[in-house]
């Protein structure tokens, strides 16, 4: 058969193109089977007739919202394809968006790639920093996406302790690849600051300091438990030592009275031992 030459170098092209998508999308598939191996242990690979989210049916890989682009053809799909599916499309919104994708270190696509697919979107400064190649600052303004509606209070936006859980594991995961710092561990207390309800720690081993965010929401009733009644940690006393039983450091009494705890007692003061007449 002979091939002029036009079609010969549409041929070609087509070839060349074919070659670089399958090249190209077996470097994405590593970071994608990634994504879904932790989607599997985050969120399990079967569904739920109670989620988190609407207290309906949810599939399996935490599947709850399904694209309308997919909506057609989610039902022939098993839960890991869907999932797989709704990776694509996120990633491709993110291009879409003008997010340098394709350029970012692995880690950085799986914790973008998550984001999408746990909210359907990225909060601004997220995306700032992540457009910056700022990834430290990324991910610390990932982690306070911890919040869901609660079909048992209104569909009112409340914290979820399994998001908190989540963003600390997709951090680590990221940080891991990146240098920097693990979170340790995470607390979730009733805010003492004012214009909030709930505040979130997120602890790390050594010196560093934590980083906490001071949320306006109360707790989600999934996070309500016999352990705990209000859904939060108990704050530890700020010192640890036998006195916070007798009374805080900072009293005002404490202070008066000194160290030795010995009352300040006015001159002329009868004693004990003198009213008994000894």
């Amino acid at each position: 058969m002979v091939l002029v030459p036009q079609l010969l170098e549409m041929y070609k092209l087509k070839e060349w193109s074919s070659n670089m998508d399958l090249l190209g999308e077996k470097v994405d598939n590593s970071w994608k089977d990634k994504h879904l191996n932790l989607l599997a242990g985050s969120e399990g690979v079967k569904g739920t007739d109670d989620s988190v989210e609407s207290g309906g049916k949810t599939r399996g890989y935490g599947i709850t919202v399904i694209p309308k682009a997919l909506e057609s053809v989610a039902d022939s799909l098993s839960d890991k394809e869907l999932a797989t599916r709704i990776i694509d499309y996120n990633h491709n919104r993110l291009r879409a968006m003008g997010i340098d994708f394709d350029n970012l270190p692995e880690a950085m696509k799986i914790n973008a790639s998550d984001l999408m697919y746990n909210t359907g979107t990225l909060f601004n400064n997220y995306r700032t920093a992540l457009d910056a190649k700022d990834f430290p600052t990324a991910l610390r303004e990932s982690l306070d996406v911890v919040s869901a509606t609660d079909p048992d209070q209104d569909m009112d936006l409340k914290v979820v302790r399994g998001l908190v859980n989540r963003r600390m594991q997709m951090y680590n995961e990221a940080a891991d690849a990146l240098g920097l710092s693990r979170i340790s561990d995470n607390k979730v207390f009733k805010s003492q600051t004012e214009g909030a309800l709930t505040d979130v720690v997120y602890n790390f081993d050594g010196d560093k300091e934590p980083i906490i965010f001071n949320i306006d929401k109360g707790m989600h009733t999934k996070s309500i438990s016999d352990e705990r009644p209000e859904g939060y940690d108990i704050r530890k006393p700020l010192v640890s030592s036998p006195l916070n039983d007798i009374m805080e450091m900072n009293d005002p009494d404490y202070e008066e009275y000194g160290y030795d705890l010995t009352p300040i007692v006015p001159d002329g003061t009868p004693s004990y031992m003198n009213l008994l007449g000894e």
